[in-house]
């Protein structure tokens, strides 16, 4: 996605909602790292978006997170949210 049209990054803003999320003493960086079982360098690369993440990492993400992938898309009409087990 091209910066200069001012859109909102999906990805940029899932990694902030993230961070609002995230208690200071917990490392965002290591818990991703251990979530989706890729290296430090290779998250850091995500949250400078630099790497986008795929439908799988996002799904991980969301799921620990608990954050709705309907939010982030602005979805809202007659959603419901089911839990796949």
């Amino acid at each position: 996605m091209d910066k200069s049209e001012n859109k909102i990054d999906l990805q940029e803003l899932l990694f902030k909602q993230i961070k609002s999320k995230t208690q200071d003493n917990i490392s965002l960086v290591d818990t991703i790292s251990e979530l989706l079982n890729i290296s430090n360098d290779a998250v850091y690369r995500r949250l400078r978006c630099e790497k986008r993440l795929d439908f799988d990492e996002l799904t991980k993400i969301c799921s620990y997170y608990r954050i709705s992938i309907d939010s982030l898309l602005g979805l809202k009409d007659n959603n419901l949210l089911f839990n796949y087990m």
